[in-house]
């Protein structure tokens, strides 16, 4: 009897120990099927690997594979749904695997990229506080916290979060380059254009030099941005054609949601530079192609498609179109107030561009009432829309001199000199 018990434990052993050799082998197949892009085949496989997995480590890293691969290929609700389960298992690992923040990571950007951005908010912070999150991981997730928190137009806290990626020796070539992209948008975005072009700069150096066609059409974006702060539309005009084009360029049958955006923002980017160039239609159809592409997509309540029916509103509210530039400001507003609410920063910043379209299309009387109760609103307390109310002043200064109301434009362009300064 106890010799039988013996050899059925031996062999339980050696059946368990060849299921294990197998699973891995499967799963070094799967990774190999997606290595060289054969992705129904590696698709397969993950799937097969999770129908076997045997315990919380092989459904865990099943489960956090197969989201990956969905992510990359732009299936973002199902791979959330497989990274949730990824995140699920990870946690039942004793030891603090690593792969859990990694995880939790790759679920926070999908659910950025899905619009819920108090899901992606949490785990990404919650990623952050894991005491084994990697160096690497840990700057990644990081880059991933401050995009989403840029988006609603904390600059704040997104300066104290970047402050954290200066300096970290071993990152990958790419990680580098996120953090630079971070540090270079908000120092545009704080006003310091001539620190963002340098850093755009180095950024697009390193993308150039690993020979990355989206990274660097990115960082051309950027660096045009960054130029046209300070009105040099010569020099970021072929930056931004150059940045469309490349996006163009790349051969995706089937583009994801990244990608479908990155393009829209380098053409709404162009159409702001058009903007400046005093070519308003050849600006508003840029905007309402970038927006057309959002829509086909079904990703006009997104809201980065925010930002791209606001430059729209700007282009045709130049060419006189008050009534369509004020919807498509309705619209962007809308998207803001159902994602982050009427009283967050950027919501309350595209709204007070009312008066700004009103002075745009000549209506100066309106723009002097809309721009004078827009920044009487924001008043002089809220730091986070501190650049707002100095652009919305510039406007209402404008406003009030084409109206011929010459002392009230004086001392709106003290305040504005005043502010400045301070």
């Amino acid at each position: 009897m106890f010799r039988r018990v013996v050899v059925i434990s031996v062999l339980s052993g050696l059946l368990a120990c060849a299921q294990a050799i197998h699973w891995d082998q499967t799963r070094a197949k799967a990774l190999a099927a997606a290595q060289r892009q054969d992705y129904p085949e590696a698709m397969a496989l993950f799937r097969e690997l999770w129908a076997n997995g045997r315990g919380d480590i092989e459904l865990a890293s099943a489960a956090q594979d197969l989201g990956t691969l969905l992510h990359y290929q732009g299936q973002e609700r199902e791979a959330g749904v497989w990274l949730a389960h990824g995140v699920e298992h990870w946690q039942k690992v004793a030891g603090n695997p690593q792969r859990l923040p990694q995880n939790m990571l790759q679920l926070g950007i999908v659910y950025r990229r899905l619009g819920d951005y108090g899901a992606a908010e949490r785990m990404l912070r919650d990623a952050l506080a894991m005491p084994q999150i990697g160096v690497e991981t840990r700057v990644k997730t990081i880059n991933a916290l401050a995009d989403l928190i840029r988006d609603q137009g904390h600059t704040t806290e997104v300066r104290q979060l970047l402050s954290q990626t200066i300096g970290i020796p071993g990152l990958s070539w790419s990680v580098q380059i996120d953090s630079l992209m971070g540090i270079a948008g908000l120092e545009r975005e704080t006003g310091s254009a001539q620190e963002s072009v340098a850093r755009w700069r180095e950024a697009l150096e390193l993308a150039r030099a690993n020979q990355s066609v989206a990274y660097e059409a990115v960082c051309l974006r950027g660096l045009g941005d960054a130029l046209l702060e300070t009105h040099e539309v010569a020099q970021a005009m072929p930056l931004l054609r150059r940045s469309v084009y490349l996006l163009e360029s790349i051969d995706s049958p089937e583009p994801t949601q990244r990608e479908i955006f990155q393009l829209a923002n380098s053409r709404r980017s162009l159409a702001e530079a058009e903007l400046m160039d005093r070519k308003p239609l050849e600006a508003e159809e840029l905007a309402q192609r970038a927006i057309d592409d959002v829509v086909k997509a079904s990703l006009e309540t997104h809201p980065q498609a925010a930002a791209l029916f606001d430059t729209l509103s700007e282009a045709q509210a130049a060419r006189g179109k008050l009534a369509p530039a004020l919807e498509a400001l309705q619209r962007a507003k809308a998207i803001l107030v159902e994602h982050f609410g009427d009283q967050s920063t950027i919501a309350i910043a595209t709204g007070a561009k009312k008066g700004v379209l009103e002075e745009r299309a000549g209506h100066s009387e309106e723009a002097v009432r809309d721009l004078g109760a827009a920044v009487t609103r924001i008043g002089r307390d809220r730091a986070d829309l501190m650049r707002t109310r100095l652009r919305l002043l510039e406007y209402y200064a404008a406003a009030l001199e084409a109206t011929h109301r010459k002392q009230q434009a004086k001392a709106v362009r003290a305040e504005i000199k005043t502010s400045a300064v301070e």
